[in-house]
């Protein structure tokens, strides 16, 4: 008798969080969590002290655009898909609409409550700073209400044929999210206009969707998105343990490629060469870049708010320093069990120099172009102690501190 498919979703979902816990077990043994919640402590007293004393002028509006279009916008399926799934659950295609709807309700439900979550911590800041006439409960059912139809345009897209299709598409849709909570926000706007804009706005996205070529069930999309996810959680976890080692994916990003590209091409430099493409081939690279945005957005908003008069700006950006070396010093494992460096007679010394260079050359730029839009916030208010504080304790963390501990990870016994 064939297995129920949404019971088949639910053995597998079980599967993976076995197969991840004991991961989990080092990763809070490392004093991560830790970490994490005394980073949550410093951000609620900054918070407090921003709602407290905000600084004149300071743009709520565009801080919500800037935190709630993401939560908005992000809809992940987990649906748990292998490749032999083509060959082995593609002859049952036509029941596979239960499986994807526990994946959807899954994920969707998690997804709805971060962004409840976000605009619960957002609205006492806009309520103080913001004169409006609405409540929160008219806000949040409006929320809600593009959410679930976010859930269904990224179902759609993950279905489009051509990737340059749902590329355009999902530009078109996080740029919409944007102008829709810019105006749904906005005072000087009525909710009644308001919500025509965003109706208008979501009928005719919806009539767009409808015009790229679409599968029936996007078998290859899905089973590379969950791919993808379960890239992630393992290079995160390799940051604290070993962890099995997935396949990467392979991405041009032409700009970045000029980067590597500057390592010369030559047998005393294989691998530098090798780390560089690497770290800006692989899916570290997109993520660094990700990340560096974020701490250059976080950094300028933080700065030119005065938080904690500058402190709790240079403390948020020193997270994102760490977070970014974190991220980095995982270029160090993906090509720790390549058979190739046994073959090929290049020196284990080299490789090690160059993968701590590699580490900390990245890091360093990182903290670097972070730093700049930090700094024009706090030297903008006059805060020029913290904005030098900050740059002094990350060049020490990347300059001194990572290169170490990138050299003891490197030469730990279990590297071989």
């Amino acid at each position: 008798m064939r297995r129920a498919l949404d019971q088949l979703w639910g053995e597998r979902a079980a599967a993976f969080r076995r197969e991840i816990f004991p991961y989990l077990r080092f990763m809070a043994q490392s004093g991560f969590p830790g970490f994490v919640v005394l980073l949550l402590i410093l951000t609620a007293i900054g918070y407090g002290t921003l709602l407290r004393e905000p600084p004149p002028g300071f743009p709520a509006l565009a801080v919500g655009v800037l935190l709630l279009t993401p939560v908005l916008s992000w809809s992940p399926l987990r649906t748990w898909l292998h490749p032999a799934d083509t060959v082995f659950l593609m002859p049952r295609e036509s029941e596979m609409g239960a499986y994807i709807r526990r994946a959807v309700i899954y994920n969707g439900a998690a997804t709805l409550l971060l962004l409840l979550l976000a605009l619960a911590v957002y609205w006492p800041l806009y309520d103080r700073i913001v004169t409006h006439d609405y409540t929160i409960g008219i806000i949040a059912l409006v929320l809600t209400l593009l959410k679930l139809l976010n859930m269904h345009h990224v179902w759609t897209e993950r279905r489009m044929a051509w990737p340059g299709a749902r590329w355009t598409s999902r530009v078109v849709r996080w740029l919409l999210h944007a102008a829709m909570i810019t105006i749904l926000l906005d005072p000087d706007m009525t909710m009644g206009r308001s919500l025509l804009f965003i109706s208008l706005a979501s009928i005719a996205y919806a009539l767009w969707l409808r015009k790229p070529r679409q599968h029936h069930f996007p078998w290859e999309r899905l089973i590379e998105e969950e791919q993808a996810t379960r890239r992630r959680y393992y290079r995160f976890l390799g940051a604290f343990i070993d962890v099995p080692v997935l396949a990467p994916r392979v991405h041009r990003r032409r700009y970045l490629a000029w980067l590597a590209a500057r390592v010369s091409y030559s047998g005393s430099h294989a691998y530098r060469y090798l780390f560089g493409y690497t770290m800006t081939r692989s899916e570290i690279g997109g993520i660094l870049t990700r990340l560096v945005v974020l701490g250059g957005i976080v950094g300028y908003l933080t700065g030119s708010g005065r938080l904690l008069e500058g402190w709790g700006a240079a403390a948020a950006y020193l997270l994102f320093v760490f977070i970014v070396s974190v991220q980095a010093r995982s270029v160090t494992m993906i090509h720790r069990h390549a058979v190739w460096r046994h073959i090929y007679p290049l020196p284990e010394a080299t490789r090690q120099a160059s993968a701590v260079g590699a580490v900390r050359a990245t890091a360093a730029l990182c903290a670097c172009l972070m730093w700049l839009p930090l700094a024009a916030g706090l030297i903008g208010q006059g805060l020029y102690a913290a904005a030098a504080a900050a740059a002094i304790l990350a060049a020490l963390y990347v300059l001194v501190l990572l290169p170490r501990r990138t050299q003891r990870q490197l030469a730990a016994p279990d590297d071989d």
